[in-house]
Order: structure tokens, then C-alpha cells, then sequence
């Protein structure tokens, strides 16, 4: 297990960064705006939910004709949860402050590694935006380049005493690669300087962290309404009538993710690979289209109204703690 990999089970959910999937420096992708629960070199990576059904999944650059991004729209009603950052109503402003806060961490555990007596050069999460529309060749280049770690050389170069030291002063476990660290703390109680920078920024991200499994109930009730099944019904029907079997824009999106998944494996070759670019393009110029003709973006976030409300109302102590986090604060 690299460091990057244990920051992001340290803080216990996905870090959003944009549009794109987030490439970590040890060459891990994740989709960054689902909970990270396993993660490992290259492609092998699960995830869980995601914070928003509104959230994109794959953007190319914006210079290309074809922008795989199903971008939020803006919502016609005021959602409650609006108000706070990092449950995916503001993916740039989110994207934004999550790269001020990753950087502000890397630096302070730099400082911390170094009294320490360590060396720790800051390391932030690459994310690269517009992978997806890039040529074959260009893409492994791109995947290369930012699958490189600036600690590795020196993790390489201490002896196994020393590097044991050396792990626990950053995650405050000797061996993260153990079974029994498998299960490493949440951003509050985990150990080293990198738990330290967790807590000092606990970043965008932590009001969703820590209120996830009563987000993720929210959005149950939400999908189950009656209303909800009706609106996807009716947007499933336009997406039939363009040759593509959907049932709701989840379910699209997670065949963009497996799509993306794909595109990173060795094994696709040149052909595989355009043709991977080519259904994307078509699995959201369709979903584009069909969300327009429907309205159901628009019909969704009326319903969604209520329950983010209500949401607002029951947790609103916890959401207003969060509310002033930025880089060099904790909650309140």
C-alpha cells in the first residue's frame, strides 16, 4: 500500500477534483466523486456511492467537440444542501478548494516528516481532466507521467527498520501493507503526520464523510419516490428510443465508469480502444439530449427539494460546523 493510497482511506471518502477521474500518484484512478473502498495499482479499484446523481463522470478537454461530462445543470429550485460544500451542487468550486486544501496537507506533512527526521516531498493527486479524449499513445503517456511518486526513490533507499519508523511517523501504523491495517482509521483518529494534516484541514469533503451513511438513506427515500420513478421511466423511454437500455442516469453512469476502467487496462488494443471512445461519446450525447427533452433534471431537483430540506433540518448542527473548513482550520 503506497502513501497516497492510505491518505484516501485514511479520510474515508473520494476526493473530487473535477470532472474527470482522479489518478492518484501511484497510478490509482478513482472516480472522484464516489467513496473510495479498495484501491491498488493501476485499475484495481472499487468504489461505492457517489454524492450526487448529478455529478459528471468523464470529461475530455474543453477544446474537443465531444466533452464527455454530464455536467450539472443549474438547478431551477434552491436545494438546502446548496449551502455547503462537497455534496456536489458546486463540482468547480468543490474541485477549486479540495486542490488548495491537498496541497496545504502535503506541505504540512512535509514539515511534520521533516521534524520527523524524515524526508517528504509534497505530493498532491493528479487529476487529468481530459484523458478520455486523448489518442492511444498520448493516454499511456499521460497515465505514465503521472503514475510517478516523488517519495518512492527515497522509500526505496531506507532499511527495513528504518522504514517501518518511517511509516509510522506518516500513518502511524508500521506496515500499512498489513492485514490488520487494512482497516485504517477515519481522517479523526488516524495516526502519523498525515492523520495530523486530516484533522488540522479535514478539507470539502468532511461534512459528507462524517454524514454519509444518513446521505446515503436520504437519497434511498429519494430514489424510491414514486415521482422519481416516473420522471426516469419517461427519460429511460428516450434513451431506448436511441438504442441504449438504461433505466436511470445512474445506471448510465456506471456503465462510463466501467468504460473508463477498460480504457486503462493493457489488454485493450487500438481498435477496442476507439470503439470504448466512440459508445462513451454516444452514452452522453444521448443522456444530454434525453434529460433536455424529458426535463428530468429539472423535475428531479423539485422533488429532491423536500429531502435535502428535511436532511438540512436534522443535521444542521454538523453541516454548520463544517461550514467555515477551509485550508489550516478543523471544524468548529
Amino acid at each position: 500500500m503506497t502513501k497516497n493510497q492510505v491518505k484516501f482511506m485514511l479520510l474515508g471518502v473520494g476526493m473530487a477534483v473535477g470532472g474527470g477521474l482522479l489518478l492518484l500518484a501511484n497510478g490509482s484512478a478513482i472516480d472522484p466523486t464516489v467513496e473510495l473502498l479498495v484501491s491498488g495499482p493501476g485499475q484495481q479499484v472499487q468504489v461505492a456511492a457517489r454524492p450526487s446523481e448529478k455529478q459528471p463522470v468523464l470529461v475530455v478537454s474543453e477544446a474537443e467537440p465531444m466533452s464527455l461530462v454530464i455536467a450539472p445543470k443549474p438547478a431551477l429550485v434552491t436545494l438546502a444542501l446548496a449551502e455547503f460544500a462537497g455534496f456536489g451542487h458546486d463540482v468547480e468550486a468543490d474541485e477549486q478548494r479540495f486542490e488548495e486544501e491537498e496541497l496545504a496537507r502535503e506541505e504540512f506533512i512535509s514539515q511534520c516528516m521533516q521534524e520527523m527526521g524524515f524526508t517528504y516531498l509534497p505530493a498532491p493527486s493528479v487529476a487529468l481532466d481530459d484523458i478520455e479524449s486523448l489518442e492511444r499513445e498520448a493516454f499511456n503517456a499521460a497515465m505514465a507521467e503521472a503514475a510517478t511518486d516523488p517519495n518512492e526513490a527515497y522509500i526505496r533507499s531506507l532499511p527495513p527498520t528504518m522504514l517501518e519508523t518511517y511509516y509510522v511517523a506518516l500513518v502511524g501504523v508500521p506496515d500499512p501493507n498489513a492485514s490488520e491495517a487494512a482497516d485504517l482509521p477515519d481522517f479523526k483518529t488516524g495516526g502519523g503526520c498525515l492523520g495530523d494534516a486530516l484533522r488540522k484541514i479535514p478539507g470539502v469533503y468532511a461534512a459528507f464523510a462524517e454524514l454519509r451513511q444518513e446521505f446515503d438513506a436520504m437519497e434511498d427515500n429519494f430514489r424510491q419516490d414514486p415521482r422519481v420513478a416516473t420522471a426516469n421511466m419517461a427519460w429511460s423511454r428516450c434513451m431506448e428510443n436511441r438504442g441504449l437500455q438504461f433505466t436511470s442516469p445512474s445506471m448510465l453512469r456506471a456503465a462510463l465508469d466501467e468504460s473508463g476502467m477498460k480504457l486503462r487496462q493493457s489488454e485493450v488494443d487500438d481498435a477496442q480502444f476507439s470503439q470504448l471512445q466512440t459508445e462513451q461519446q454516444q452514452m452522453v450525447a444521448s443522456e444530454r439530449s434525453c434529460d433536455e427533452s424529458t426535463a428530468l433534471t429539472e423535475t428531479l431537483d423539485t422533488i429532491r427539494v423536500v429531502y435535502e430540506t428535511e436532511f438540512v433540518r436534522e443535521h444542521g448542527e454538523i453541516l454548520a460546523s463544517y461550514r467555515k473548513v477551509g485550508s489550516g482550520q478543523g471544524a468548529e
